[in-house]
């Protein structure tokens, strides 16, 4: 989820929030825009009144490139931390309905934390921030579960924008190591084979169908594109993509999402669950030395010359390889990049 600091300006320069929309596997501009800002902290107060965007490139407008555009506005001091809502409206062609789409952000501290982010709103848990554990605190928590998280199954759960330089295999499809959401540019980088051309994403299937809910396959596993067609791209039928190390550079929005009815989809619901386990470990235990607290080497029983007692699942069942916690693995390994996958 998102973060902006309290008087935080976004925006082109700082687009921390930004609407996105892709149509099979390419960034499709937008031809109408706005949105408006909530406080949902509480009952939902309006902090940014309707507002339409220049679909015109920045700085002069909000496009940041195609089919991605900036939201503008400052969290101003009086502003609440927590959790917020951005509501975007959006038409694809003049013609189509207007359709409405919700994302949340943090409004964060800026002298305990400027800027960040995590994958579950501190202000939704209950659990986590209390009277002993100010919002402050809680944020640092849950920014330093949310990025072990990434480092456990090297993924990362939402659209970010990357250029992925990729290996050619002499294939006439090409291996990503992370999920694709939509792409904006193709290009084979080594002018001694192809001339350093730009090629036609017209010409390619992008294979990210989970985000349309197929999940057998799940091409968040296998991300790649394929060739299909020589039309635009001036090469022939028998196209591959050359062999060498990052020969293939291509520019778009990766990350494991799940289906949500958005062309970009979401965050997994189940995400949440798992950093704020961790981020409630680290409030117990933030150094993990503490037996009792600490899964890796939890106390499960005592015993005497004549009594023992047990707590819960003994044995190897109750832990787990990567964080000491079965439960909090299995939802991980769910999710975990395949060792078969190539870097991006």
């Amino acid at each position: 989820m998102a973060g902006v600091a309290r008087g935080e300006t976004v925006g082109c320069t700082n687009p921390l929030l930004f609407f996105a929309h892709q149509k099979d596997g390419v960034l499709t501009n937008l031809s109408a825009l706005s949105f408006r800002v909530l406080d949902v902290t509480g009952a939902a107060i309006e902090r940014v009144p309707l507002t339409v965007l220049s679909l015109a490139d920045c700085p002069a407008g909000s496009r940041l490139g195609p089919g991605r555009y900036a939201a503008a506005f400052t969290a101003a001091g009086s502003w609440a931390f927590g959790t917020h809502a951005i509501e975007w409206r959006y038409r694809v062609l003049a013609t189509d309905p207007e359709r409405i789409t919700v994302r949340r952000f943090e409004v964060l501290d800026p002298v305990e934390f400027s800027s960040g982010a995590s994958y579950v709103g501190y202000a939704d848990s209950r659990d986590l921030v209390s009277a002993t554990l100010l919002v402050a605190k809680a944020q640092l928590y849950l920014d330093e579960a949310s990025r072990r998280v990434e480092v456990l199954t090297g993924r990362f759960f939402e659209p970010r924008y990357l250029t992925a330089k990729n290996d050619g295999r002499g294939e006439d499809y090409l291996a990503f190591g992370h999920p694709i959401i939509g792409l904006d540019t193709l290009e084979v980088v080594d002018v001694d084979v192809v001339g350093g051309t730009t090629l036609a994403l017209s010409s390619f299937r992008v294979y990210n169908r989970h985000l349309a809910g197929l999940q057998d396959p799940d091409d968040r596993d296998y991300p790649k594109v394929s060739f299909v067609s020589s039309a635009g791209i001036g090469v022939p039928l028998d196209f591959v993509f050359p062999r060498g190390p990052q020969l293939v550079k291509a520019n778009g929005l990766y990350g494991y999402t799940e289906a949500d009815g958005t062309s970009i989809g979401r965050t997994p619901a189940s995400l949440a669950r798992v950093v704020l386990a961790l981020a409630s470990r680290l409030n117990a235990d933030p150094l993990f030395d503490d037996p009792f607290t600490s899964a890796p080497g939890r106390i499960r029983g005592y015993k005497t010359r004549d009594q023992s007692i047990s707590f819960g699942v003994s044995g190897a069942s109750a832990a787990g390889e990567l964080t000491g916690d079965r439960a909090i693995d299995d939802a991980l390994i769910s999710m975990m990049r395949p060792i078969h996958i190539g870097a991006a």
